[in-house]
């Protein structure tokens, strides 16, 4: 997968446009699988602009973490809890990682509260945009928070 500067390897099947919904960001790619009905896991990359008023690599990981808490990907969003927020170095460039769980009013029939979602934010050098990673998966789910992990571990700039 291949967005802005970046670069993962998938780990999901499927690429059915579900990452393009994130509207304040340009060049996305991503891939996701279904986990249950109503639900879905999600990686994708892609650049922001800084004409969208991502600046930095802290400020955007933060401001793009709250537009997907508030988009249509969180209906019921009840409230976050901050993981960790942290300086990251991808491939030799400096970034910001910010890993929070989303918590949503659970409709009826899902079985997890919400996701384990991770975004980070590359400065790659380019003037005027920045990278991006974000990955979601179920909260408590341990296999795909793997993969999440692992993903993040081979991220590259292309």
């Amino acid at each position: 997968m291949h967005g802005g500067d970046l670069s993962f390897t998938p780990v999901f099947p499927e690429d059915t446009g579900y990452a393009q919904q994130m509207t304040w960001a340009w060049d996305v790619d991503g891939t996701e699988e279904e986990t249950e009905p109503g639900w879905a896991a999600m990686m994708a990359d892609g650049a922001l602009h800084a004409d969208d008023g991502f600046r930095t690599s802290e400020q955007s990981a933060e401001g793009m973490m709250q537009c997907i808490a508030s988009s249509a990907y969180y209906d019921g969003f009840t409230g976050r809890k901050n993981v960790f927020s942290k300086a990251v170095t991808v491939d030799g460039h400096q970034g910001w990682a910010l890993r929070v769980q989303i918590f949503v009013d659970k409709p009826a029939g899902l079985s997890v509260p919400g996701d384990t979602a991770e975004v980070i934010v590359v400065d790659t050098g380019k003037p005027g945009q920045l990278s991006f990673f974000a990955g979601f998966v179920p909260i408590g789910d341990q296999h795909r928070t793997q993969l999440l992990d692992q993903t993040i571990a081979g991220l590259q700039v292309d």
